[in-house]
Parts: C-alpha cells; sequence; structure tokens
C-alpha cells in the first residue's frame, strides 16, 4: 500500500499544473476523478478501477473541446493517438505536446521501478511490462538489465532510468528543407550522400546520409529505388512441323583470310528441326542478295509458310497495311513476315551466326580461299554435313 500511495502522489505532483490549468475542466469532475483513482490505488480493486477509467477519463474529457472529441488545445494535458492503456494499468498516461518521448517524461520512476520489481518477482508477464511502458521488447530488457544492474549494487529503489533517446536537434531550417526536396525531386534523383554533400557544400548545413534519408522517408521524398524488372518478351513455343517457320538474319564478320572489309553471311534456319536450309556470303546485305539467297533456298527446301525476322528495313514499314520490296515479293508468293522483338528472340539463328564465324574464317585461311565465289563452293559442302551430324550443335 506505502508504495502505491507514493505512485500516485508522485504522478499527482509531476502534473497537477497541467490538470489545474486545463481549460473547460469542471473542478468537481476532476476531485472526483482523483478520488476514484485514489480508492482503486489503494484497495487495489480491479472493478473500482475499471469502473473509474470507463465512468470518467481524464484523458478523454481533456481532449474533449466544443463537444468535439479527439480535439485538443496546447497547455494541458493529452493522450497520444493510438495509445492503449491495458486493464491493469494503475496510472493514465498523459503527454503534452512539448515532450519528448522518453520513457522518464512520460512515467514516474517509481511506477517504472514497481513494474520491474513484479516482472523480476514473476509477477508479470513481459508482454504485459511492456505494454503497461509501452516499449518494445528489445527496449524493454534493455531496461531491465539496467534495473538489475542497479539491483546488484543494491539501488534497486533508488534507480531512475535515463534517457531512451529522441529527438534532440532542432528543426531543420527551411532552406535545408527546400534544398532537399529539390535534390530529390530531380530525375534522376540525387542520392543520399550527394544531398548530404550538397547541403554542406551550399548552406553550410552538416548532416550525414543517414539523417537525410530518415527525413526523406518521414516527409514522403524518398525516390523509388526499387529493382524493377524490365518487360519481359512474350515467349514464343517453338513450331512442330518442318518448314512451317524458318529463321531468317544476316550478320557482318570478316569472313575471309587477311580481309579488313567485313562480309555479309545470310542465314536460314528451320524452327523446328534446327536445319540449316540455307548459308551464303556476299559483299554486303542488299535487296539483290536478299532477293538470290531466298531463290536459292526456295529451289532447295521448297517454300515455308513464314519467315522469323528482325525489324530492318528490308522487312518491316512503319505505314500500316504497306510492304516492302522483298515483303511483297514474299507475299506474292504466299510467305508470311513474323518479326521478332528482341535480338535475344531469335536465339536460334544467332547461335548458328556464332557456329560460322567460328568455324569458316579457320577452314578458308587453312584452304588459302580469298574469294567469295570459293567461299559459297565450301558453304555448299559444309552445310550437307552440318545438318547430318551437327543439327543440334549450338
Amino acid at each position: 500500500m506505502p508504495t502505491k500511495i507514493l505512485i500516485f502522489l508522485s504522478w499527482c505532483d509531476q502534473n497537477r499544473t497541467a490538470l489545474c490549468d486545463q481549460k473547460g475542466t469542471n473542478p468537481q469532475n476532476l476531485a472526483l476523478e482523483v478520488a476514484l483513482q485514489f480508492a482503486a490505488l489503494i484497495l487495489g480493486d480491479a472493478s473500482a478501477e475499471d469502473r473509474a477509467l470507463r465512468g470518467r477519463n481524464l484523458s478523454a474529457a481533456a481532449s474533449l473541446t466544443n463537444g468535439r472529441p479527439g480535439h485538443h488545445q496546447g497547455g494541458g494535458p493529452a493522450s497520444l493517438p493510438g495509445q492503449c492503456q491495458s486493464a491493469k494499468s494503475t496510472l493514465p498516461h498523459y503527454f503534452w505536446p512539448h515532450e519528448k518521448l522518453q520513457l522518464i517524461h512520460r512515467l514516474p520512476a517509481p511506477f517504472i521501478r514497481h513494474l520491474l520489481a513484479q516482472f523480476r518477482a514473476d509477477q508479470l508477464s513481459a508482454a504485459a511490462a511492456q505494454a503497461e511502458l509501452q516499449l518494445s521488447k528489445t527496449r524493454f530488457y534493455q531496461l531491465y538489465s539496467a534495473y538489475l544492474a542497479a539491483a546488484a549494487h543494491g539501488l534497486a529503489d533508488s534507480w531512475t532510468p535515463g534517457n531512451s533517446g529522441g529527438d534532440h536537434h532542432a528543426h531543420w531550417p527551411p532552406a535545408v528543407i527546400n534544398q532537399l526536396t529539390t535534390l530529390l525531386a530531380s530525375q534522376p534523383p540525387s542520392s543520399y550522400s550527394a544531398c548530404a554533400s550538397e547541403l554542406l557544400r551550399r548552406l553550410d548545413f552538416k548532416t550525414d546520409r543517414a539523417s537525410v534519408r530518415r527525413w526523406a522517408i518521414a516527409n514522403k521524398r524518398a525516390p523509388d529505388t526499387r529493382y524493377k524488372r524490365p518487360p519481359q518478351p512474350v515467349k514464343r513455343w517453338q513450331v512442330r512441323d518442318l518448314g512451317a517457320l524458318w529463321q531468317y538474319d544476316a550478320t557482318p564478320h570478316a569472313f575471309l583470310p587477311g580481309s579488313t572489309v567485313k562480309q555479309c553471311l545470310l542465314d536460314l534456319l528451320d524452327d523446328a528441326t534446327r536445319c540449316n536450309t540455307g548459308a551464303r556470303l556476299y559483299e554486303s546485305e542488299s535487296l539483290l542478295a536478299h532477293l538470290d539467297f531466298l531463290a536459292r533456298a526456295f529451289q532447295v527446301h521448297g517454300l515455308p509458310l513464314a519467315l522469323y525476322v528482325d525489324f530492318h528495313s528490308f522487312f518491316y514499314t512503319h505505314t500500316p497495311d504497306a510492304f516492302t520490296q522483298l515483303g511483297a515479293a514474299l507475299h506474292f508468293y504466299g510467305v508470311a513476315l513474323r518479326f521478332a522483338p528482341t535480338p535475344q528472340a531469335k536465339g536460334k539463328i544467332e547461335r548458328r551466326h556464332d557456329y560460322w564465324q567460328k568455324r569458316l574464317p579457320p577452314l578458308l585461311a587453312a584452304d588459302h580461299i580469298l574469294e567469295l565465289e570459293c567461299a559459297n563452293r565450301l558453304l555448299d559442302q559444309l552445310l550437307p554435313h552440318a545438318n547430318q551430324h551437327e543439327i543440334h550443335r549450338e
């Protein structure tokens, strides 16, 4: 009983000025509230405490102004939004707008020691003690460790918790806030380290990147730096039948030995069987080269249903329902064009390019072939061998 009385008197001493200065508070109601709280403390009757808390609540009365709950004017005690109070609480929690959210400012030291002593004697659970003190689990056990250290030196009855952190720095000047807003709103936004450096250079305001980051998050100025996956192309299933789709592409490379000029290799590959239906070297990629190469391939293997090509100007036109010269010729023979969205979408033909770029130049150098006509005769010999023995070699 003496401990509870001491706790109550300590609380009254800390809150008497604000309670007496609170505008709109009826002195009779205030006296009745104090009497109910005093009875609950002395008698230890939970029902009396519950009736006191349910019947009259100083925090609710203090925040009720002009008939509107939740409205608070400066100068008196008020509860923080979202603050909760357990059924075992013996003291209402009052805060002033100018106070830091530190434990020693929120609750009297005797009340804190009483809760920690109950927890030490296994009379109160850790969750209940955390709820009463409104602390996180980590902070509660740090506080309990400090209390045990004081108890080991015989100072448990006089121990007082120290400052538990809080923002002790002054608000940033408007010039700093405006500069930060400008730097973080730019596209692309400045990094937090760059913002701290610019504040020091431009305004002689010293801070660190962590403080800038906390300010940006608290004020919803943090740029969205999450990784954004690039849009993936829609996967195309491999066709089932031979001749349904041929992949068609050109690759420039110095195939002839000792040549500083790149030659153009036109390449055709069946999508279903990976059969190399055509490969021929030309001096450059031109419309005549495409027409000559495709005519040779069609005479040997027949007409495919479609060619899988890129968005080269030989195949693609930006005018709707229009054809290029090569596209019109293919359309006349009933060959459609399908366009690959990315080079990666033509993986088979790209790997075939790599195969010829690595295989053909050494063979031409070994046979001392320096002309395109002789190189194409060698290609005509290599194609049947590759289709028969190295179809799946990529």
